[in-house]
């Protein structure tokens, strides 16, 4: 949508990477400590909930992907398929599924058996290996597919525990210093995609990902009515949106970047309408509520 005006392109693909860690940050926060601490039966709870959004929202992403609404960019391998049982295939979006899965089993046997300090540990060593063999690869002669290094083995985690720890203590720091965290961690960001270079396409998360989500999250928290009402729509529109975006970018094409933030706005808006929409009938709304 961006091809015009690779800068801008580059700066709000770089800008739009807190959305997953944010999610990731928010399914933390809502762990009960009482529910977590029996390992099992919350791995079973989560496994089954998660993992049917991600089985069905595949399926329709398959469906759409072969069905000639846009051009197909899944190649229908053997090797991709299997790949596809844990990042979405077509629907690429959906990693983050299986990732919460997997990273909030890691997370709760991990202070289960080493209590929190060990985990913290854990976790951020597990994040700095991601980032290490993910964004900074290039620089440090690691090429390994997206996948291997973006699920809930290395980014997951931390992500997850760091908002799980805010609980306590998120209420006790003010909206300023969320802000100016915020805005650090985007800079931060910003260099880190300049000095891997990945201009113009964007990179994945790296060190000051986790502190631009941080950030997000806590000034997201201080949202009240209207806005904060539509946080319950989220996910909805998180599953649905790449379908919208997809069909937006392949049937009008933008001659100047204002043309493709607002295209780009008016997707999000309507993904978040048709996500509340959704909720209005049984059938569908499971497909959108957890």
């Amino acid at each position: 949508m961006f091809s015009e005006n690779k800068t801008a392109g580059f700066i709000l693909d770089e800008a739009s990477r807190f959305a997953v860690p944010c999610f990731f940050i928010i399914s933390g926060f809502f762990w009960r400590p009482d529910r977590i601490s029996d390992v099992i039966p919350a791995s079973l709870s989560i496994l089954r909930k998660i993992g049917f959004f991600f089985v069905i929202w595949t399926i329709f992403y398959f469906a759409v992907e072969f069905s000639g609404i846009y051009q197909p960019v899944f190649t229908a391998k053997l090797r991709n398929f299997i790949i596809a049982l844990g990042t979405g295939g077509p629907g690429y979006h959906l990693w983050f599924l299986p990732a919460l899965i997997m990273g909030s089993i890691l997370v709760w046997t991990s202070l289960r058996m080493l209590g929190t300090k060990y985990t913290v540990i854990a976790c951020a060593a597990l994040y700095s290996i991601g980032v290490a063999i993910g964004a900074y690869g290039p620089l440090i002669g690691v090429k390994v597919p997206t996948f291997v290094y973006r699920n809930g083995i290395f980014e997951a985690p931390l992500l997850l525990l760091c908002g799980y720890l805010m609980q306590a203590k998120a209420t006790y720091v003010s909206r300023l210093w969320f802000f100016l965290l915020a805005v650090a961690g985007m800079i931060l960001h910003l260099l880190e995609g300049g000095l891997t270079g990945k201009f113009p396409s964007g990179h994945d998360y790296s060190f000051g990902t986790l502190f631009f989500a941080i950030g997000l999250f806590g000034l997201f928290r201080t949202l009240s009515a209207p806005v904060g009402r539509w946080g319950a729509d989220v996910l909805g529109a998180y599953l649905i949106h790449l379908f919208l975006i997809r069909i937006v970018n392949e049937t009008f094409s933008f001659s100047n970047i204002g043309s493709a933030l607002f295209a780009t706005l008016c997707a999000a808006v309507l993904s978040l309408l048709i996500s509340r929409a959704m909720k209005m009938t049984a059938v569908t709304r499971r497909l959108v509520t957890p």
